[in-house]
């Protein structure tokens, strides 16, 4: 179910729905005395805070990176590019690794998904294309 394509947004939802029945199944299990494992403290770690600078897309990563970026923060806060000096909220994403329209960093091929521009949304996919 979770595979390279769910974005965030996606993923919180399908685990959102799956959550209820796992909440219910621990409850069962606390008010039957059964065994838990308690979470350890240590070796955890919090996740910083996002910043503005880093839902900025670079197209000069490796193609994956961006897709990954995108799925990450889809639909809030949202990954964005500079197109013609204006901002561009990407929401879709897929990459390919194969390089055969010998594309330079930074170049990419469009063709119909989601994207916004100046609050005002209209039809267009971003496929990005690098060589590993």
């Amino acid at each position: 179910i979770i595979n390279d394509t769910i974005t965030y947004g996606e993923a919180h939802d399908l685990l959102s729905n799956l959550s209820g029945k796992f909440l219910l199944d621990t409850l069962i299990k606390i008010e039957s005395n059964t065994s838990l494992i308690k979470q350890t403290t240590t070796n955890r770690n919090y996740a910083a805070k996002i910043t503005k600078d880093e839902l900025k897309i670079s197209l000069n990563n490796k193609s994956k990176i961006v897709h990954n970026k995108i799925r990450a923060l889809t639909p809030k806060p949202g990954a964005y590019l500079l197109f013609n000096n204006k901002r561009v909220k990407i929401y879709n994403s897929y990459y390919i690794n194969d390089n055969k329209f010998k594309l330079n960093i930074g170049h990419f091929i469009i063709k119909n998904k989601i994207l916004k521009q100046d609050r005002k949304p209209f039809e267009i996919q971003i496929t990005f294309y690098s060589e590993f």
